[in-house]
């Protein structure tokens, strides 16, 4: 979209990023770079939480500084070896599960992955 050789964010989800955008400019958050990592976080962790939940339970253990165990590390070696060798456009398919989810999550004010964590309990 940018005419950039990069993927931005706009270009993984231009249907939900206009409104990301619009709720983080009635924050206050008018700073374009600023607004593209909040997005980019937040929507780096939901996609997380969709392709694996127990993963994604590991990392937020990790955010709150807990050390894994030696199965949860090798938990997560496996998961990433199965990603590597899975088909993208399947998981790509379950991400506007959680772009939704970022967005709702933007619109509660919830900006930084510490935020978030703490908001699903972790």
């Amino acid at each position: 979209i940018l005419g950039l050789s990069e993927l931005t964010t706009r270009d993984s989800f231009p249907k939900n990023y206009k409104a990301m955008l619009d709720s983080l400019a009635k924050q206050g958050i008018t700073d374009i770079k600023q607004q593209d990592l909040i997005i980019q976080n937040i929507v780096d962790l939901c996609q997380k939480k969709v392709i694996d939940e127990k993963a994604f339970k590991l990392f937020c253990k990790q955010i709150k500084k807990n050390k894994l165990t030696q199965d949860e590390t090798n938990y997560l070696k496996e998961l990433q070896e199965r990603l590597f060798q899975s088909d993208m456009n399947s998981l790509c398919r379950r991400y506007p599960e959680a772009h939704k989810e970022a967005e709702n999550l933007i619109n509660q004010g919830l900006l930084t992955i510490d935020d978030v964590v703490n908001h699903m309990g972790f």
